[in-house]
């Protein structure tokens, strides 16, 4: 039983044992009244990992909520700070008998720096504790003022906020909840390559779709109409709804250039008549027509390769569309400059690793020539491209 555990604070000597071995910082005469009286007063030991601990030694302390600290922020993956089905079970359990502290499952806490600790994993426990607490509940003789927890230590925030994000709960996180993290991943500067590997590593077959709601607007139209029927029951409409996402998504992840104007204009688009899962004129059926619809969009709004302004709709609703010879144009530009990119990055990259590694002048000219030959060769191919605007115009 829970008696048996310890109350921790990093930053304090405690003043007071209780009987069931627990300790207070009060000296008053009601210190330890809800934990079998007062042992001795005036105790200053530090409690440490071999302090007495709930289960004797299992590493799980009572931490009092007055210490606790949140940032859903950082540490909470969904929309709401807690799961409220949860907390009313847990108060439902209490009130019914059927609650058990043996079988309770501590929450995670992290301990910074500062000495502070934050929740890591078990917002909805704590609330359903705090809540118990505020009506003065005593279960079993004990209160719910102080709640069991793991506590993990000389960890970074980094490492902290992905054992919160990967943490088992009670309630599964929604689609649009568990790509919201990794949007935040994407605005606190992780690497794109390294949010990809975390996506799918933690989200398997629905890896993909996960990833385009990255690219949504949080507040725009098409992820606000998937949330609401992201639950619902009708399975037509979500799965619509779901689609729409998926393709939007992936366009603004193609497509970078796209803004969130853009993002509700090709939403408005697709609700009024054009999205399908029949064929039939004018309808768009599958991912990859949307896209090609767009890319001949993007391309007719921003003239000859010109930047495409995020405030001017792209017209999605009118009829012309580029001759097949210029859009192939297009493609080949496209294609040809991405090319060049890429041969450019590689041979930065490479320059720069080599003289990290203390390359000479002449070890460099000889290391550095199939960078070189691989960026003069995207140059002429690119080249060749642009002479043929003229005939494609044509």
């Amino acid at each position: 039983m829970l008696g048996l555990g310890a109350i921790y604070n990093p930053n304090l000597k405690y003043t007071t044992q209780c009987k069931d071995g627990t300790f207070s910082t009060s000296k008053g005469k009601y210190a330890c009244s809800t934990h079998g009286g007062v042992e001795t007063y005036d105790y200053q030991g530090q409690l440490t990992p071999s302090a007495p601990m709930v289960d004797g030694g299992s590493g799980i302390f009572l931490i009092p909520l007055n210490q606790i600290a949140t940032n859903e922020e950082l540490f909470q993956e969904r929309d709401e700070p807690y799961a409220l089905k949860t907390v009313k079970q847990i108060i439902r359990n209490v009130e019914t008998g059927s609650f058990s502290w043996e079988s309770f499952v501590p929450i995670q806490l992290w301990q910074d720096d500062m000495g502070n600790l934050w929740i890591l994993s078990g917002h909805s426990r704590t609330e359903g504790f705090k809540r118990l607490a505020k009506k003065g509940i005593i279960y079993q003789g004990r209160s719910f003022d102080a709640i069991p927890a793991q506590i993990i230590k000389d960890i970074s925030l980094e490492e902290a906020r992905s054992i919160a994000y990967r943490s088992n709960t009670s309630t599964k996180p929604k689609d649009s909840e568990r790509a919201r993290l990794y949007r935040k991943m994407r605005e606190t500067g992780t690497e794109e390559k390294r949010i990809k590997e975390e996506i799918k590593f933690e989200e398997g077959e629905n890896a993909n779709f996960i990833y385009s709601l990255t690219f949504l607007n949080p507040k725009g139209k098409i992820l606000s109409a998937y949330k609401a029927l992201e639950t619902s029951s009708d399975v037509t409409s979500q799965s619509r709804i779901k689609a729409m996402a998926n393709w939007i998504g992936s366009a603004r992840m193609q497509y970078p250039i796209l803004s969130n104007l853009h993002e509700n204009e090709m939403y408005d688009w697709l609700m009024n008549g054009v999205y399908a899962t029949k064929k039939g004129a004018g309808k768009i059926t599958n991912k990859r027509d949307f896209l090609d619809r767009i890319f001949q969009a993007i391309q007719r709004n921003s003239g000859m390769f010109e930047e495409l302004n995020p405030n001017k709709p792209l017209n999605l609703k009118q009829a012309t569309q580029l001759a097949p010879a210029e859009l192939e144009y297009r493609r080949l530009y496209d294609a040809a400059k991405s090319e060049l990119k890429k041969a450019e990055r590689e041979l930065a990259k490479a320059n720069e690793d080599y003289i990290k590694r203390g390359a000479t002048q002449e070890d460099l000219q000889r290391v550095m020539k199939p960078y070189q030959d691989a960026v003069i060769a995207a140059r002429r191919r690119l080249k060749q491209v642009v002479d043929t605007r003229e005939t494609a115009r044509e």
